[in-house]
């Protein structure tokens, strides 16, 4: 595996897993679409924006459970996927596809436990109720899961803005982790 630090070859190699994913999305008619920077980048700049290192894109849930029934990680011969349903180690809400002929470095001040190569992001989309206090109610209640999740999985020493507030998260991570980032994932 070979670690990518140059901008711009991360761009073009992330851009080479994502036309994987959609010839084998399109040969097995599994709808998704661009979303965040990238889709904001294929728009404002007919491609990356400038500064961004990664693709983001966004499926349905039965989109995605039809994509995890099809994609073998045999089959293809660099481009992987990994996700929470099917490497215990993995511990994000979302899943990858990525490039395992290279390596990532990343530092987010969480711990991770896997490592994995250059990514297509693929975020899950779910049906939320049409009243509006129920969607709200939901969507706090999701942003609360999330936040429990992050400290389940942030580092002791990850990057703060004063010494006081690193301090007083300690235990505050140390009771998010005894309950463990799976348990949110599944909440989630």
């Amino acid at each position: 595996m070979k670690v990518i630090n140059n901008l711009r070859e991360r761009q073009l190699i992330a851009l080479g897993v994502l036309k994987e994913f959609k010839s084998f999305c399109d040969s097995n008619k599994i709808d998704y679409m661009l979303a965040y920077g990238t889709l904001l980048g294929a728009v404002r700049h007919k491609g990356f924006i400038p500064w961004d290192d990664d693709v983001d894109v966004m499926m349905t849930r039965p989109n995605f459970l039809k994509f995890i029934s099809l994609f073998d990680n045999n089959q293809h011969p660099y481009c992987r996927f990994i996700s929470m349903f099917n490497d215990n180690r993995y511990f994000a809400p979302l899943a990858k596809i990525y490039d395992d002929r290279t390596l990532i470095l990343q530092k987010y001040g969480q711990r991770e436990f896997v490592n994995y190569g250059i990514y297509v992001d693929i975020f899950i989309i779910d049906n939320i109720p049409d009243d509006s206090s129920e969607a709200e109610r939901l969507y706090k209640k999701a942003e609360r899961i999330r936040k429990y999740w992050g400290y389940s999985i942030k580092e002791f020493n990850a990057p703060s803005s004063s010494r006081m507030k690193k301090i007083a998260r300690i235990p505050v991570i140390i009771c998010h982790r005894l309950v463990g980032y799976k348990h949110y994932l599944k909440q989630y």
